[in-house]
């Protein structure tokens, strides 16, 4: 089994100076040893995912924001074997399907971005794997809304299936029209698969779209047992990682390919905290569950912490802590200290 670590939207350090964020946070991953890397691809790149980076001119497709300098040398390294990444098409509307309608021409418009791109990577790059995908799926069936139990309108339902399939049609056209020594996959990510409030993605989509592969969001197994001791927290994700895969091979094909697309431990928490459970033993819980399970890979949430318990003071998600507002990080966090004996 791989591991992975995400670099978008930390909050720090400051590399207004350098501009070079993102570069800096992806050399980060590549130091502590991952040899797989979370990127996202949108149209949030400059403003929210990484800010403090110097792009240039605007990319219009994201075939061009791939071939930026600072991606396309990551993507190059060969220290990085695998890159997943999150895309959302450039000059799309956000949320489509729960906002504009997704129109023909917008569905065209997204089949074209995504094989364009799939086929600049497999022609580009030798060896590597890429894995595209959305980001967590039940929240944008829901319309961007953290309400669990907001419905789900059925236009809304075969506009999303409508959505991935041109996706999947894209990736899928790409491998066949071009020969590569790398891969490319796509998946689609779910992170309600445990509730039964209405709609979600493992029974509503997964089906219908049959993507390449699965990617699970796993709070749902991550955030139980809090406060009642590291026991408790452990014996939450074994239970809970066990039941959201046999759910999504239930609804779809038994064998395939699942990967954790994120999970993590806001290690700085006091809701967290507050029995002071050993970080590293719970990332080997679900290293060892996932592995047992057949999971292919986990990717920790992320090398540079994207949430604050008060400006300035992260909530812990980090590999690297915060140093002030200096210009480079401080020391490794427990989650980082775990991560670098594994790797």
């Amino acid at each position: 089994m791989w591991d992975g670590c995400a670099h978008t939207g930390g909050l720090y350090p400051d590399r207004s100076g350098a501009g070079d964020f993102f570069s800096y946070g992806a050399n980060l991953v590549k130091t502590l040893g991952f040899d797989t890397l979370k990127i996202y691809l949108s149209n949030g790149y400059a403003n929210r995912d990484y800010i403090n980076q110097n792009w240039g001119s605007a990319p219009a497709t994201l075939t061009a924001l791939a071939q930026k300098t600072p991606i396309a040398s990551v993507l190059s390294d060969a220290a990085f074997s695998r890159f997943i990444l999150s895309t959302f098409s450039i000059g799309q509307p956000d949320l489509p399907w729960a906002t504009t309608g997704l129109t023909p021409a917008e569905l065209q418009a997204e089949y074209t971005q995504v094989y364009d791109l799939s086929v600049h990577l497999l022609s580009t790059y030798a060896g590597k794997q890429f894995i595209i995908k959305n980001w967590e799926g039940d929240w944008q069936l829901l319309g961007g809304t953290g309400d669990k139990e907001r419905n789900v309108p059925t236009g809304r339902i075969h506009l999303y299936q409508a959505y991935h399939r041109v996706r999947q049609k894209a990736v899928t056209d790409a491998r066949s029209a071009v020969s590569s020594t790398s891969s490319i996959q796509y998946a689609i990510e779910c992170n309600l698969v445990l509730d039964n409030f209405g709609p979600r993605v493992h029974r509503s989509v997964l089906p219908v779209v049959r993507p390449d592969m699965v990617s699970l969001s796993i709070y749902e197994a991550t955030n139980y047992g809090w406060g009642s001791g590291e026991a408790a927290i452990t014996a939450e994700i074994t239970n809970r990682l066990s039941k959201i895969v046999s759910r999504v091979r239930a609804v779809y094909d038994p064998s395939i390919p699942i990967i954790v697309g994120e999970f993590g431990f806001p290690q700085d928490d006091s809701a967290f905290n507050s029995t002071s459970p050993d970080v590293g033993n719970l990332i080997a819980t679900v290293r060892s569950v996932a592995a047992t399970l057949g999971i292919q890979g986990c990717v920790w949430w992320q090398i540079l912490d994207n949430e604050e318990l008060t400006p300035g003071v992260p909530r812990g998600f980090g590999l690297y802590n915060r140093n002030g507002s200096s210009s480079s990080v401080g020391s490794l966090s427990a989650a980082g200290t775990k991560y670098s004996n594994i790797l």
